[in-house]
């Protein structure tokens, strides 16, 4: 799994922070235990490995379009 750094710059101009890095590198983490578990060919484990991704994504998107704080 890649994983992404502070000072890493999204397609949007957005630059992560340590925080944002560390807590999008655990969504990761978790779509990858669930990925493995989604191996084993259960309906159920499939399930949770595309709620993980979603979840990733719905991360990411947060993250990069949210509203810088002053």
């Amino acid at each position: 799994m890649k994983t992404i750094t502070a000072g890493y710059t999204a397609y949007n101009g957005h630059v992560f922070t340590q925080a944002e890095a560390d807590t999008y590198n655990n969504a990761c983490q978790d779509t990858a235990r669930a990925l493995k578990q989604a191996s084993t060919g259960s309906a159920l484990a499939r399930d949770a490995w595309e709620r993980a991704m979603a979840r990733q994504h719905q991360l990411f998107t947060a993250i990069i379009y949210r509203s810088p704080t002053v």
